[in-house]
């Protein structure tokens, strides 16, 4: 059984070059995709995985992929660590393109990426401790500075304790810490995290997320999250990428995607996390006891809009007999703003209702039901 690491004083680890943590909008992207395709031969002809995508994910971020089973968000981040090559276009890492490279500069640009999975990839014969100092080995460090280097990450993951243990002895959420030691051990610059939370359970997620938080907060890792849990982007990431059928079809600040999307896998995305709106099945029982219009006016981030709308629906209520009751809604806070929808009934003369709606919608979308009782379509 290896020996446990030596105590040293709890300093964090080096990571190398510092890009800085949350570089903002200035820093130069650190990966770039441009016109990257990927594809795959198959029985019936190529299978696109990933299709003419542009991307940029600057220096210090956190940027989600996020998309269905199928989307392309898992070679996509293979091809960030040269493990998949493009068929067409180009994908520049830390400077370096990947499809120029020989085999000793994929070895290097590999040992800058770091990676975790969904299932650990834990080696059930070592320790915790032979498992983080695995890739030392490999990159030729001796003994002292492997003992130094895993007591270094083990304390800050949290787990020194679990130095002598076994894979087989660890909760989920301690293998995912073994998981993130392991990727940071060779100070890489980036780390990629391919579907990381999908096998916890949500407490554990949140430590987890916590914990890459902070790896990208003090060690100023740029980290890709590639999943298909909404919630973990809207945890964690400054900026997300939604992919369908191997294209990114949007790109760009977490709240300014969330709060505007374009796209209709884009909504349905948001609201699986917002859950801000009635179903069909909820709009109807609501139309039960509700018997007037049902409009949904969407909440963001802008007070003098909330304002507004505070005034628009007081003004009416007193001026033309417009009574305005909430049924349903749901407001979240995401990058430190408010994001979500609350969903009305208002009841009073149809005229004075048009007047209402009209004047909502210039302070914000709003979308009304339609009479059969369909979900919510847009309306304006």
């Amino acid at each position: 059984m290896a020996a446990a690491p030596d105590a040293e004083p709890d300093t964090g680890p080096d990571t190398g070059p510092d890009t800085g943590p949350g570089a903002g909008p200035g820093a130069a992207p650190v990966i770039s995709f441009r016109g990257a395709t990927k594809v795959f031969a198959g029985p019936r002809g190529g299978v696109r995985a990933v299709d003419d995508v542009d991307l940029d994910v600057r220096a210090g971020e956190i940027t989600g992929v996020i998309g269905y089973s199928g989307a392309g968000k898992s070679t996509l981040v293979r091809m960030i660590n040269a493990l998949e090559l493009p068929t067409a276009g180009t994908v520049t890492v830390a400077g370096r393109e990947t499809g120029a490279l020989g085999e000793r500069g994929l070895r290097a640009l590999r040992a800058d990426v770091g990676m975790i999975f969904q299932q650990f990839n834990l080696f059930s014969s070592r320790t915790v401790a032979g498992n983080v100092g695995y890739p030392l080995r490999i990159a030729g460090w001796s003994r002292e500075r492997r003992k130094a280097r895993v007591a270094e990450l083990l304390r800050f993951v949290g787990i020194a304790d679990k130095a002598r243990q076994f894979p087989a002895q660890l909760s989920g959420g301690q293998k995912q810490r073994v998981g993130i030691a392991r990727a940071l051990a060779t100070s890489p610059g980036i780390l990629l995290a391919d579907e990381a939370t999908s096998a916890l359970d949500p407490e554990t997620t949140q430590d987890v997320l916590a914990l890459l938080r902070r790896v990208n907060a003090e060690l100023g890792t740029t980290i890709v999250v590639i999943t298909h849990e909404m919630e973990v982007v809207s945890s964690i990431c400054d900026t997300v990428a939604v992919m369908e059928q191997g294209r990114v079809i949007e790109h760009g600040p977490v709240y300014d995607v969330f709060a505007d999307p374009r796209e209709p896998a884009t909504r349905r995305f948001v609201h699986s996390v917002l859950r801000d709106r009635p179903s069909a099945e909820t709009l109807a029982r609501l139309r039960e006891h509700f018997p007037g219009r049902i409009v949904t006016v969407r909440v963001r981030a802008d007070p003098g809009t909330r304002s507004a709308l505070s005034d628009v629906l007081t003004a009416h209520a007193t001026e033309r007999g417009v009574r305005s009751t909430i049924v349903y809604g749901g407001i979240r806070e995401l990058a430190d703003k408010p994001l979500g929808s609350i969903t009305f009934e208002l009841a009073g003369p149809d005229d004075a209702v048009d007047a209402l709606v009209a004047d909502l919608r210039r302070h914000t979308p709003v979308e009304e039901a339609a009479d059969r009782g369909d979900p919510t379509e847009e309306a304006g």
